[in-house]
């Protein structure tokens, strides 16, 4: 079984598994010298194909993340307008066909973009199927599926995926059930991207610099708490008492790269002046440990979990993940902190359950991080 993850936006790039292997997995940004390059990941595709020895026509399946009728897909794979839209009707059974035809001529119209006929990158063969896998899915079935457990709780958080911002799973016996959702006003993800720009740094690659920075400051320099908590989503028993309004999210576009961006910073940037931004860090950090934690606690205990599971850019903050170690809520716990395109593969059994039996599936993920070619990894996770 070939399976190939193309993810186009931020952080574009692709990844590549065979039979249950990781073969590669690389960010177009190593190839074109951009940070979080949002553009089609065609060197990073190439190099995916060249690692594993296939053409592209050998595939089965292509993962996608994101908006499956992106018209930036139809020109990656060398689409006509009926694979195009057969492509999507597939992809998005809920959504009638006069729907999707007139979605897809609004798309044309708003973006009146077509490709020169220079630009030709892959053809798909008639047997690879292109399969839309829902964002939170890929990090749930990621962090399942790598961490060796049979059973045990799957919590996923990031900014937001396909309008999710966080979402709960239970995992047992090869197959994953959806517990709980919730969408932008609950969002951990972007109350802390909130502040990473109000500290000067780029949301979406920022926020281990605010990490990095809280440990030097304190916390109670901070008096006015509310600064900052009139952003930070509540939960009570698992459920979302208080949401919050992040307004119009706002993005500027420079080579091909986004910088998404909150009307609100400005507000906290007032803070930042006020109390200094290593003060602002550590209330930050301390709110999101806290309240995370808060949440965490609560299905751990409902759910009767022994073994935790985490994936999402919010477990990417090693300070958050410390404090879970430390609360011994579980006997063991695990997280995936590799790229979403690599989680895209180990969403596909959601869709497909009879193809991808559990041989398939990696029972304990060993590698952790080097060169975009899985083949020459020697370091183990601990």
């Amino acid at each position: 079984m070939k399976t190939l993850g193309i993810h186009i936006g931020h952080d574009s790039g692709s990844s590549l598994i065979i039979d249950g292997q990781i073969i590669a997995d690389v960010s177009e940004e190593r190839f074109v010298r951009l940070k979080h390059y949002a553009g089609l990941p065609v060197h990073s595709i190439n190099f995916c194909l060249a690692a594993g020895k296939i053409s592209f026509d050998e595939l089965d399946f292509i993962a996608i993340s994101g908006e499956i009728a992106d018209l930036k897909l139809k020109t990656l794979l060398n689409l006509s307008d009926e694979q195009f839209a057969h492509i999507v009707e597939q992809n998005l059974p809920h959504r009638s066909i006069g729907r999707k035809v007139k979605g897809l001529l609004r798309n044309k119209i708003v973006y009146q973009e077509s490709p020169p006929l220079y630009l030709r990158f892959f053809n798909l063969a008639p047997k690879t199927k292109v399969i839309k896998v829902d964002h939170h899915v890929a990090h749930a079935a990621s962090a399942y599926y790598t961490s060796g457990y049979q059973d045990c709780l799957i919590i996923t958080c990031d900014g937001v995926g396909d309008g999710t911002s966080l979402a709960v799973w239970n995992g047992t016996g090869g197959v994953i059930k959806e517990i709980r959702r919730y969408d932008t006003a609950g969002s951990f993800g972007w109350f802390y991207s909130l502040v990473t720009e109000a500290l000067g740094w780029w949301v979406g690659d920022g926020e281990g610099k605010t990490m990095g920075l809280a440990p030097y400051g304190d916390r109670k320099t901070v008096t006015n708490k509310e600064i900052l908590a009139r952003y930070l989503p509540c939960y009570q028993e698992g459920e979302l008492v208080r949401g919050i309004d992040f307004g119009a999210v706002k993005y500027f576009k420079e080579f091909d790269a986004f910088h998404w961006h909150f009307p609100d910073a400005r507000k906290i940037q007032k803070a930042v002046e006020d109390y200094g931004p290593e003060h602002v860090a550590a209330e930050a950090q301390y709110l999101l440990e806290e309240s995370l934690l808060q949440f965490i606690r609560h299905w751990v205990i409902k759910e009767q979990a022994k073994n935790l599971a985490t994936a999402g850019g919010v477990f990417l903050n090693v300070k958050l993940n410390q404090k879970i170690l430390e609360d011994t809520l579980v006997e063991n716990y695990y997280i995936f902190r590799m790229r979403v395109t690599l989680a895209l593969h180990w969403g596909l059994p959601s869709r497909y359950p009879n193809i991808f039996p559990e041989k398939v599936l990696l029972k304990g993920l060993t590698i952790c991080i080097g060169d975009p070619s899985m083949a020459t990894m020697k370091l183990k996770l601990f």
